[in-house]
Formats: structure tokens, sequence, C-alpha cells
């Protein structure tokens, strides 16, 4: 500041000069919501604590750290995003060269080196091997024109994930795969959720048609309670009410001659209709948001789970038999971050059965049918093709002798994450599109405080935050932040110089940032290269 000081004086000394001082020219950080949690100030201090420019020197090239530590196999693979892989060091020159060894399944792209010198930013794709397995140790060479050698850090690893094939396959799942490619028209066995996540694709037959049928069942026999869908819940026998834990959402059982209630879920299940006391509609509950599925309230409102519907009643039971409640629709997660290529995923609610009467006195209710399920397709960068999401609540059991017939089910939820097309719905209300960043968006960035574009639905609520090199979260960034009518939101965000996980959390959910698969997150990885 001095040096320049006195540069100037001469100059206006002699030439007769002025400076003019203006407040607007002098740069500000970028604004924040109001209700930020706090200011981190090392995102505040990013652009002015940045090095100085100077000319590189190769000869003095050093490499001192590598982020992210893991690499999974499957990364930028069928249209997922690679990995992005950010070396710090000194004296970087522009075609400055980047390799990984030991494995051959790695491809490296075309670095982006920063004008400072201290950063270099390489996508990196991890090829589907099928046949490694566990991790193995990489190490990360930078060489350049003038370097006496190239200079190496350790420090990455690639892991190795199982493949997913077959077509009867057992529930629970791995966490994570590095591609699903099942057979035609899979059966899952078993009660837990399907959720089938893929560092890469996820394919359901060679042609990406196969269907996935995840709903629940209408009872085998009249008075039998109807099976859910896997993550569902069952409905209830002759006389009894259907549901879930707590009894959140069942249908309730019909009372003399009358049906069972529909089951609830998303809306909720429609009142037996006819004589008697009609059984009771299954309660809304859960969020169209889908944050989680097991939700935190003490009651299991909040729970994103089908209910069974109720069964019917009868008058005289020794002559007479009230039709049990049809199950709920199961739980299926599609969540990838490449290609999705699947037919029908059906996670319907099962129908009510039909009640039996010996005599035409002898009234019995038809059982409820069982709420749609759930589904949640999500994918970071890919496309959703062949897909058509049916989560509509079961049919009613009809009445015998005069008794009333039970309640349709509720419709199911499904919330689709994508930044192309949505694939088609029913019912098309039930579908809901949760948060995903636009197709646009860079993943290596010259500024440290890039505009991003998130998608979703109006009115939904959500708060960025950043994850560092060293896996610590700052604060700082946009919060209370609302999807405009438009179906998007434009906001700024702060980046660190390196590497950084830039994640967009939905209202009320926790943000997770040791989550990959966070159901309230969506996150890319950034390069901040100065």
């Amino acid at each position: 500041m001095w040096q320049c000081l006195a540069s100037l004086i001469p100059a206006v000394l002699v030439g007769g000069c002025s400076l003019i001082y203006n407040p607007n020219n002098i740069e500000k950080p970028p604004g924040d919501a109001s209700d930020a949690q706090s200011i981190d100030s090392s995102l505040i201090d990013a652009r002015i604590d940045a090095p100085p420019l100077a000319d590189a020197n190769p000869a003095a090239l050093a490499v001192e750290a590598v982020a992210p530590g893991v690499i999974y196999e499957g990364q930028g693979v069928d249209n997922s995003p690679p990995a992005m892989i950010v070396i710090k060091g000194h004296h970087f020159i522009q075609g400055a060269t980047v390799s990984i060894t030991p494995p051959t399944d790695l491809t490296v792209g075309t670095p982006v080196i920063s004008a400072n010198g201290d950063y270099i930013a390489v996508p990196v794709t991890a090829a589907i091997s099928g046949t490694d397995s566990g991790s193995v140790a990489l190490t990360v060479s930078v060489n350049e024109t003038g370097a006496p050698a190239p200079v190496t850090m350790t420090g990455v690893s690639l892991t190795y994930l199982p493949q997913l094939t077959g077509s009867t396959l057992a529930l629970p799942l791995a966490d994570r795969y590095s591609q699903v490619a099942i057979n035609a028209n899979p059966t899952f066995t078993g009660s837990d959720r399907v959720i089938l996540r893929s560092m890469s694709s996820i394919k359901c037959a060679a042609s990406g048609t196969g269907a996935i049928n995840a709903k629940g069942a209408t009872p085998a026999t009249t008075a039998g309670a109807g099976a859910a869908g896997p993550g569902g819940c069952a409905g209830g026998g002759q006389g009894a009410a259907g549901g879930c834990p707590n009894g959140i959402g069942g249908g309730g059982a019909g009372g003399a001659g009358a049906g069972g209630g529909g089951g609830g879920f998303g809306t909720a299940g429609f009142v037996g209709g006819g004589g008697g006391a009609g059984g009771t509609a299954g309660p809304a509950h859960g969020s169209a948001t889908v944050i989680a599925y097991d939700g935190a309230a003490a009651d299991g409102s909040d729970r994103n789970q089908a209910s069974g519907g109720g069964g019917g009643a009868t008058s005289f039971s020794t002559t007479a038999t009230g039709g049990g409640g049809g199950g709920g629709g199961g739980i299926v997660e599609l969540t990838a971050g490449g290609d999705i290529s699947c037919g029908t995923i059906d996670v319907s609610g099962g129908a009510g059965h039909d009640a039996a009467s010996t005599l035409s006195t002898a009234s019995a209710g038809g059982g409820g049918g069982g709420a749609g399920g759930l589904i949640v397709i999500r994918t970071d960068t890919g496309t959703i093709a062949n897909a058509s999401l049916v989560a509509t609540g079961g049919g009613a059991g009809a009445g015998a002798a005069g008794g009333a017939a039970g309640g349709q089910g509720g419709s199911g939820r499904m919330r689709v994450d994508a930044p192309g097309t949505l694939p088609v719905a029913s019912p098309m209300g039930a579908r809901h599109r949760g948060l995903s960043f636009a197709a646009t968006t860079q993943t290596t960035s010259m500024v440290d405080d890039p505009m991003v574009t998130l998608l979703g639905t109006p009115d939904d609520v959500f708060d960025m935050y950043v994850v560092d090199a060293a896996g610590v979260e700052h604060f700082g960034e946009p919060q209370n932040q609302t999807i405009e009518s438009s179906g998007m939101k434009v906001v700024q965000v702060t980046l660190l110089p390196g590497y950084n996980r830039l994640c967009a959390t939905l209202r009320p959910g926790m943000r997770n940032k040791d989550d990959r698969f966070s159901l309230a997150d969506r996150c890319i990885e950034i390069a901040y290269v100065p």
C-alpha cells in the first residue's frame, strides 16, 4: 500500500491530478439470509486471504494435500457425476498433468489449474470393475514442464462396491452399489423397504422396462388381513382396524354390518359407506416432502408409511363374514448418481375383501382398501426413462346381505429429485418434486461466490451449507430459501479455496454432512480454484 502511495505522489504533484474516494468501489462480501445460524470467518475471509498472484517456479513444484479421501467405483459412469479431485500445493503452471495409480480402471480428465498456482481440480471416472472388492490406496502425481521430477501425494483411496443383479432379491439390500442391473420383474422377499442406491445407474431388465412390484395385497381369505408391501403396514382382519405402529393411519374397524375404513397416508381413506356405523377413515400423516421414512414424533404421526384398511364387521358372525382390510403399499427408493431406467413401479394398496353371508338377514361389511405406498426416485445428473409411478389406494370390498362396503384406501406419495423431465405418475397429484441442482451447475468455479440454481416444488424451503476438504461444516450460506412459483431458486453461495461439498437441506429436515444418501440433503462436489 505504501509503495503504491509513493508511486502516486510524484504523479499528483507534477500532473495536478486528484484522487477521488468512492465507497461504492469497495468490494463487499456477499449478502446472507437474515436467519443464518452464524457467519464463519473462514468464509468471509476466503477472498481477501487468497494468496497473491505470483510467477510459478516449476523447480519448486510441491503437493501438500489431496481431497476428497475416497473415490467410489461407478462415479462418472452412465451420466453420473465424476469424482472431483482437488490437489493443493504450490507452483502449478498451466499445462501441468495429473496421473493416479495403481488402478487401470480410473480415467483422469482435463485438469483445471488455479491462476495463483496453488490448486488443481481434475474430474476422475471410476469404471465398473465387477470383480474387485475392498479398497486400494492411490498415489496422485503432478508433473509439469521445468519440474525436476513428478511430485506425489497419497491419502486417497478407491473403494470398490458390489453390483446388484438377479430377479429374486432378498431384503435388506446393501447400503450402496456400484451399479444396479436387475432382471425383468424382480420379486422382493422380506418386509424391509426396497431401497436401491447406485453410484452410477439403475436399470430394470436389459430393455430398461422391467417392473418393480411392491403392492399391498388383498386378503387371501374373506376374514383375513391383507399383507403389506415391503415397508408398508398390513390390513386388519374381520372387525379389526388396520394400520401401523401406534395405530397411525389405519382404517377403522366397521360397526355391526359396516365396512372397514380405508387406510390413510397422504390423504385419509374414505369412511365405509352404508348402514350401521361405518369404519373411520385413516388420518393423513407423514409429509409430502418425505424428508425421512421414520419420523421423530412419539406417536408416529410423521411416519411416511402406508397403512392397511380396516376389516368389515358382521351382525351375526356365525352366518356372515366381514371382509378383511387390504394391505398398505410398500416403500421403493431408487437413488442413482446417473441414469435410471425402469418400467412401472407399483406400490398400490391392496383391495379390501368382499364380505360373505349365508342369510339375507345377516349383514356383513366389506374390508377397507389399503393406502398406496411410497416411491422416492433420485438422480444427481442422469435421466429417468420409461418409469411409470403408481401409488393408488386399494379398492373397497363389497358388503353382503345389506352390509356396507368398505372405504377406499388413500393415495400414496411419490417424490422425484431430478434435474430433467419427471416420470408420469398416478395419481399425478401425489407426485412431489424434491430438490435438485440444475443440470447447468458447474463443478469447477474460478470465483468464490458463484450463483447456483436449485429446482423443486414452489413454497418448499431449504438451507444451504458447505463441507470443506477436512469434512468440517461451514455456516454463513443462504438459509430459509423458498422455491419460487417458477419451480426454481437462484442463490449465491460462498466457497472455500479447493474442495467443497455444497448441500441444500429441505426443511424441516436436518443436515447430515456424513450421509451421501440423506433424504433431506442434495449435495454436489465443487472445486474453487482461485
